[in-house]
């Protein structure tokens, strides 16, 4: 916390200075109002603390904040969704904030998160918003987090948005888990097949003496995977802090004619669910559409989707602004409509995203079987060009002597 240094006049009328820690110089001069003291200057000695935080971010460089951070050190969706069911229980209970999150982060882990509910507890100590602090963090708190927090403060019921945080958390672990599940199958067929290769090689090895290069082999492919996957999670990583390349790559994948349609699904999903939990928080209309928009998982469909955002400002319609994007289904358009006409828009919205999950969660079976035989039939004709390409070379060899 930033040092100031105060000058004060005792009942002599001698000068007299000292030093007290506050977080900036206003609440420095309020506690030496509170102690009596009347002050005639009031200056830091050290940083304040915006000045720390800006010294800090600075320090930590692009390369630890868009790489080292985000792949290392970053916290699941399970974890916070435990953290946000706590905070909505013990606040629930009668617990104050202050007490909730001094609880909540004595033995939290992992350490990052730990360190970061700390400083929360320590500004909100200070007066500052909650919304505000975790803004601090916006790699363990994302915008929407962020944004309904804040519409707790606004309007009084931050145990309900804890609680609608919770249970978005659930439900983004939930969808994450249903893709994962859809391509786990292919991707196991993957290992196995990249597994045979090298057992060949181990095979061709010792049939042609070469036992002694085994060990090699086994740790240079497992090098190799290692690195290879480092490198796909950190290019991930540092590509989609460019916003023309994520855009493009999420519309390449949005396109997909099967695995594009679950996606785009998924997506729009996401949309309909966080629309609904911020309008129902009481969030603007406008407002509420350009988080939701961020929220859906894909820039493309981000970019689409926040073209409606001024559109909404004028006035128009949710249904026939969002017609205009071009990316919702008919049938989609006309339960947000009916929404509108009835009052009950969020409720329609929770419909929304069910019939859209269901949907993507039926594309998604449709496609673990197309998926099997185009992952299987690659595989297979990989490997029996290798085991083919291998025997010829041997037999070559024995023709030869």
């Amino acid at each position: 916390m930033p040092v100031f240094e105060f000058t004060s006049r005792d009942h002599e009328g001698r000068t007299v200075k000292g030093t007290l820690e506050a977080p900036d110089r206003t609440a420095a001069v309020l506690e030496l109002r509170d102690r009596g003291i009347l002050t005639t200057d009031v200056h830091p000695v050290g940083p304040t603390a915006a000045e720390q935080a800006a010294a800090e971010e600075r320090r930590a460089g692009f390369f630890r904040r868009h790489f080292i951070d985000p792949i290392f050190f970053r916290v699941s969706y399970r974890r916070l969704a435990w953290l946000f069911h706590e905070l909505a229980s013990l606040t629930h209970s009668g617990v104050s904030l202050l007490e909730a999150l001094d609880l909540i982060s004595r033995d939290l882990r992992p350490p990052r998160l730990h360190q970061a509910l700390r400083d929360i507890h320590g500004q909100v100590l200070h007066g500052r918003p909650m919304s505000e602090a975790m803004g601090k963090y916006p790699t363990l708190f994302n915008e929407l987090m962020v944004a309904l927090v804040a519409a707790g403060e606004r309007s009084g019921h931050i145990p309900e948005m804890f609680t609608a945080i919770a249970e978005w958390l659930e439900y983004e672990v939930s969808i994450r888990t249903k893709m994962l599940t859809t391509t786990l199958y292919p991707k196991f067929v993957a290992v196995v097949a990249l597994s045979l290769v090298v057992v060949i090689a181990n095979v061709n090895l010792i049939q042609e003496g070469k036992a002694a290069l085994l060990p090699l082999l086994c740790v240079g492919t497992a090098a190799a995977l290692i690195g290879g996957w480092l490198l796909y999670k950190g290019g991930e990583r540092l590509l989609e802090q460019v916003a023309s390349w994520r855009r493009s790559w999420d519309s390449i994948k949005a396109s997909m004619p099967v695995i594009g349609n679950m996606m785009r699904k998924f997506a729009l999903a996401r949309f309909c669910t966080v629309l609904g939990t911020m309008y129902r928080a009481g969030l603007l209309l406008p407002t509420a559409v350009g988080i939701a928009a961020d929220a859906c998982g894909n820039a493309y469909l981000r970019d689409r989707i926040r073209t409606a955002v001024p559109v909404l400002y004028e006035g128009n319609g949710l249904a026939e602004t969002l017609t205009q994007t071009g990316v919702f289904p008919a049938t989609v358009l006309h339960m947000i409509a009916t929404g509108e006409q009835t009052g009950d828009l969020d409720t329609l919205m929770g419909n929304v995203a069910r019939h859209m999950t269901e949907e993507a969660d039926a594309t998604a079976q449709r496609m673990v079987p197309v998926l099997f035989i185009v992952t299987f039939l690659v595989v297979a004709i990989f490997v029996a060009y290798y085991v083919i390409s291998s025997w010829v070379g041997h037999y070559t060899q024995l023709l030869e002597f």
